[in-house]
């Protein structure tokens, strides 16, 4: 029984984490200062999703591989496993770019929403949202690495959710097929 209890809390835990980074992505990331010769200095901030989309699409992939371990076998759960490893690996790889420079990830999307060449970015941090998002993008990562490992041993789902026997071909189909289906039932008796 424990099985199933780490199991279960195992696909708990990586679905929340999955889902909780998608609600990070939709927060802001950077705050910058964006000087323009037309405008003038802006203050701006930008989303996660908009400066790292690697984040918000491993999220998703993440959320994607969770519903796959809760339904698949063996090897459909290691090829999830892997997808939910990748999707946090890949996460990660996003976000870190971002809190190491905020400036180059802000710098091309704050410039074109200027509307012209002009525009520059004088000063992005990183904010608060950008670390428990990569605290997150880690924990799925490691969640894909422990289903990878431990998932082989899970039970699949159980038999109530097979696809239907093959049922016996009734009289009218029978019929339908131009054979007798009282000459079948004489052939058993």
């Amino acid at each position: 029984m424990t099985g199933f209890l780490a199991r279960r809390t195992q696909l708990a835990l990586a679905f929340l984490s999955a889902l909780a980074l998608l609600a990070l992505t939709t927060r802001p990331w950077i705050e910058a200062t964006v000087v323009d010769t037309i405008t003038g200095t802006i203050r701006n901030s930008v989303r996660g999703s908009t400066v790292a989309p690697l984040a918000f699409a491993g999220s998703l992939v993440a959320l994607a591989a969770v519903i796959a371990l809760m339904s698949s076998r063996r090897i459909g759960r290691v090829i999830a496993s892997i997808a939910l490893l990748a999707a946090g690996v890949m996460a990660s790889y996003a976000v870190g770019g971002v809190a190491l420079d905020p400036a180059a990830a802000a710098r091309s999307h704050l410039a074109g929403q200027a509307g012209h060449a002009d525009a520059r970015v004088r000063e992005a941090t990183a904010t608060f949202w950008v670390w428990p998002t990569m605290g997150v993008a880690v924990v799925v990562a490691l969640l894909g690495l422990s289903t990878l490992l431990l998932g082989r041993r899970w039970q699949g789902l159980g038999a109530k959710y097979d696809a239907p026997a093959a049922t016996k071909e009734s009289d009218w189909d029978q019929l339908s097929a131009g054979r007798d289906p009282t000459a079948a039932d004489a052939d058993h008796d």
